[in-house]
């Protein structure tokens, strides 16, 4: 799955000359974290809630409401923004986008062509529902888990033919790596009752150690 498959198209974003207040206003008025800052169309920084936060004065302050809208009017988004940021490219796999967010601690990546124009937006949020997705955890039927030694020697092969023998299909799998070379594998099926397949799979050797029905 790529990134231009679940990037946000429609996206705000600030000028690096507005100001404070105007950011805080988009913050508000569109519930978001970050804001991309665009410039000719081009990303050149991020600014988030945190940034702005410590741009404002603190609610101790001595100052009264015109004084300080006054103050934050001075402050312009270039001189807060994030200018060291990471980008990502609509044809980047998304599980590269998600790397990058985990090894650099973000949750909010521009997407941007060659020419560093700006064409969306990843968050942690479109990655949790592609996630979602690509497992199935949400399609009506039933997850079947089983446990395995080794995830070689055919061992799909042989479980992908005891779902063809009960006539039903593979609709996902999921691969989680456990201790000892020990492995979970997760199979989902369109299947309610899976008696049949369950009585199947253990004939085999692969006995259900989980399973999971959505309705």
């Amino acid at each position: 799955m790529f990134v231009k498959s679940r990037m946000t198209t429609k996206v705000i974003s600030l000028s690096p000359d507005q100001s404070v207040p105007d950011a805080q206003g988009l913050f508000k008025l569109h519930n978001l974290k970050h804001l991309p800052v665009v410039e000719n169309g081009k990303v050149i920084g991020v600014v988030s809630r945190v940034e702005v936060a410590k741009a404002s004065p603190s609610t101790a302050s001595t100052l009264d409401a015109r004084e300080l809208t006054y103050l934050l009017s001075k402050v312009k988004v270039r001189d807060i923004m994030i200018k060291n940021l990471y980008t990502v490219s609509p044809d980047m796999l998304l599980e590269e986008a998600a790397t990058i967010m985990r090894s650099h601690r973000v949750s909010f990546l521009p997407v941007v062509e060659d020419d560093d124009r700006l064409v969306g937006v990843i968050t942690e949020s479109n990655v949790l529902d592609a996630f979602i997705d690509i497992l199935g955890f949400t399609d009506r039927g039933t997850r079947l888990t089983i446990e395995v030694k080794d995830t070689g020697h055919g061992i799909l092969s042989v479980v992908a033919g005891v779902f063809a023998t009960c006539g039903t299909t593979i609709r996902s799998i999921a691969l989680y790596r456990l201790p000892d070379d020990h492995a979970a594998m997760v199979f989902g099926t369109e299947l309610e009752d899976t008696t049949e397949l369950e009585m199947a799979l253990a004939a085999a050797g692969y006995p259900v150690t989980y399973k999971l029905k959505n309705a």
